[in-house]
């Protein structure tokens, strides 16, 4: 049954590869599908990295041979506990952090007022899976994605059993299993296509959005010194209802959405000493009286639940969403 589903999974890339060759401008089915959704919402840039391999070929040739060769980053494994849970307040608060170990030399969380022109923060916001394939839902479609068919994708992604790839893949299958969209409070939903992605987003928060995430341009993508730019200044982007897509560990693109409430979020633009810019997606939570009063981010701030927003940098495997 699987080699049956990769030699489809072969047939159909071979068909848009074909494609592409015939047409110098020839677009992908996500990319298609993108501009006839969202004709005025630019594409941000890890979508179209997540996509580039297919465009440009190196899809079949690499990408597809060696979707099974996972790279599996240790990080704070309470994510799993929550999302296990189903519970979107815990999800939320392990987001809060990105799931890294904290360090103290590291702006993890920071107050509302700290968005200003030259302020400078150091930050470490390079995610783990921006190197990984967002499928057309064509494809995404015709592979398995669940718990009972476990043995048939370790097998399909020559993945062994019991290895730390097969153990994140359970986990990232029973994750989005246990995601609930019946209570509009915890609305949640794996996606495993950016057409999916995109007909989510639109049905909670409209068709009138813009889709950014925080972008690094330089070499030094990991913790660097930066300060806010003087020039263009902090831009706020929206308030309220709004999407957060976290990329999830898989053999290609599988993103974790959630709709977050009582937020505002910012586009704050940033430059290192050594040249390295960067656009950080901030969101800050305005009220966090339901959050542990034992949370880090409270000792960190020195301050209480419900007292302040408090604010975090998205990482840069994060796709954000709010309305127009």
């Amino acid at each position: 049954m699987a080699s049956n589903i990769f030699t489809s999974f072969l047939l159909f890339v071979q068909l848009l590869l074909a494609v592409a060759v015939a047409t110098d401008d020839a677009a992908i089915p996500s990319e298609i599908y993108w501009n006839s959704m969202l004709p005025n919402t630019p594409m941000p840039k890890l979508v179209q990295h997540q996509l580039i391999s297919v465009i440009s070929g190196i899809y079949l040739n690499s990408e597809l041979n060696h979707l099974g060769k996972m790279i599996v980053v240790p990080r704070y494994n309470a994510q799993w506990h929550f999302m296990k849970r189903g519970s979107l307040k815990g999800f939320q608060e392990v987001c809060f952090h990105n799931h890294k170990q904290l360090t103290a030399d590291v702006d993890h969380y920071f107050l509302e007022e700290s968005l200003y022109s030259g302020k400078e923060m150091t930050l470490e916001v390079s995610g783990d899976y921006t190197r990984a394939t967002l499928l057309s839902r064509q494809v995404a479609d015709s592979i398995p994605f669940s718990s009972n068919k476990l043995p048939d994708i370790l097998d399909e992604f020559s993945i062994e059993p019991g290895s730390i790839q097969a153990e994140a893949i359970e986990e990232t299958i029973t994750a989005c299993e246990r995601s609930t969209e019946d209570n509009e409070e915890e609305a949640m939903h794996c996606t495993t296509s950016l057409e999916s992605m995109i007909d989510w987003s639109i049905s909670k928060l409209g068709k009138n959005i813009t889709a950014v995430g925080t972008e690094v341009d330089g070499e030094n993508r990991h913790k660097n010194h930066f300060t806010i730019s003087r020039s263009s200044g902090v831009k706020q982007m929206g308030e309220g209802n709004q999407v957060v897509c976290h990329g999830m560990t898989y053999p290609y693109a599988v993103y974790y959405c959630h709709v977050i409430h009582g937020t505002r979020s910012y586009m704050v633009p940033m430059v290192a000493a050594d040249g390295t810019k960067a656009k950080a997606v901030a969101v800050c939570h305005i009220d966090t009286k339901e959050f542990s009063p034992d949370h880090v981010a409270f000792k960190l701030l020195n301050v209480k639940p419900g007292s302040v927003p408090v604010c975090h940098f998205l990482p840069d495997d994060t796709i954000f969403w709010f309305p127009n």
